[in-house]
């Protein structure tokens, strides 16, 4: 599996700037929608599936944008536009119209982060509420603890 790029083979999967056939800008990453109350699983959820499209570089800033004269210039514009586009796109649009100006996927991500990302005592509080209500029912030990530890990473 390996992609050309001019006269060299370069590996898809170290390749930071590989898009596949696949890779759409309508594309919602990872299996829940940013709704305001699920940031934690949310950015698990993106954050997995940047990983595995190695794209979370373009998040955790360390994939910086390249110099005007730089030839990977409009390859990063390019990614960083489709990464931009998975994350708004992972969002209820309420939420992500506020976001759309956001200069580059790293500053989108690191707003949301700054806004969301944040605990506070309301959360808490919920949490341990919630924490305190889970009860055992007909459930099994695996799915009581799971529920449990699900509540547990949260906090």
């Amino acid at each position: 599996m390996v992609a050309q790029s001019g006269n060299s083979s370069i590996s898809r999967y170290t390749d930071k700037f590989f898009l596949g056939t696949g890779d759409q800008p309508d594309q919602q990453l990872g299996g829940h929608k940013f709704n305001d109350d699920n940031f934690l699983t949310w950015n698990r959820s993106i954050r997995l599936a940047l990983g595995v499209k190695n794209k979370l570089c373009f998040i955790d800033g360390s994939c910086r944008r390249p110099a005007p004269d730089s030839e990977d210039l409009q390859k990063w514009i390019h990614n960083d536009y489709m990464v931009q586009s998975w994350l708004l796109n992972s969002m209820e649009k309420i939420i992500s119209e506020g976001f759309l100006l956001q200069q580059s996927a790293h500053q989108l991500y690191e707003e949301i982060v700054e806004r969301y990302g944040q605990s506070n005592a309301p959360q808490l509080f919920d949490l341990h509420k919630k924490l305190m209500s889970i009860e055992r029912d007909s459930d099994s030990i695996v799915q009581y603890y799971s529920k449990l530890k699900r509540v547990w990473d949260e906090i």
